[in-house]
């Protein structure tokens, strides 16, 4: 497995200071990384006072069983016990 470093600059272009994010290629690497890191630096820069994700903790009240499915079983039991109020 090559480990490609995740690179973060700033360089000037036109005398307008331009950001630079260089992510990882595969493509699951690189979308964890536009989470982590990223999007929280477009919300800092587009004023967010917290640019991070709001965590919400929470109880499981069931077991969930691990398959290949897993994150598509596990979105649509949460999707199931929430509610929403307008």
């Amino acid at each position: 497995m090559r480990r490609k470093p995740t690179t973060f600059a700033t360089c000037e272009f036109n005398g307008t200071k331009k950001i630079i994010f260089g992510l990882p290629g595969n493509p699951v690497s690189a979308t964890v990384t536009t989470h982590l890191f990223v999007l929280p630096a477009c919300r800092k820069l587009g004023g967010f006072t917290n640019p991070m994700y709001t965590l919400v903790k929470a109880v499981v009240r069931q077991q969930i069983n691990i398959s290949s499915r897993c994150v598509i079983d596990f979105l649509a039991l949460l999707n199931s016990s929430c509610s929403h109020s307008d």
